[in-house]
């Protein structure tokens, strides 16, 4: 058999699952189940929130002292998403957001799209552009 017949995938691009060469299958199944799809720097810096709120509230700061404190917290640690190894910067709006971000999660998390499968679905506006064509 030569390389010429070879049955090969074809691209998933096209497919409403497909976003930057991963799979969001599972996502949009049941957004929001599967923790590992997160980005790991959000959900640091949301346990640092939750302890923050925790130590403000037994400290009785109110909503200025707690602000202003948390203010300085965060800017220190804005340095986290540069030390993500999955971190991959570009500019958005003037300011340097993870290219790999997708909301709230990390396409790196999803696996790689393989191609056409037996999940492959038309986005809904594809969907009206064919029909219509026809």
């Amino acid at each position: 058999m030569n390389s010429s017949s070879k049955v090969k995938r074809l691209p998933g691009s096209c497919c409403f699952y497909f976003r930057k060469g991963r799979c969001l299958y599972d996502e949009m199944l049941n957004p929001g189940y599967q923790e590992r799809f997160r980005c790991r720097v959000l959900r640091q810096w949301e346990e640092a929130y939750d302890e923050f709120l925790d130590r403000a509230e037994a400290f009785h700061l109110d909503e200025a002292q707690s602000s202003r404190i948390w203010a300085v917290r965060l800017e220190k640690m804005s340095d986290l998403a540069s030390q993500c190894p999955q971190y991959e910067a570009r500019e958005s709006f003037g300011e340097f957001v993870c290219a790999k971000a997708f909301g709230f999660l990390c396409l790196d998390e999803f696996p790689v799209c393989e191609g056409r499968c037996q999940r492959f679905l038309l986005p809904p506006r594809a969907k009206t552009d064919l029909s219509s064509k026809e």
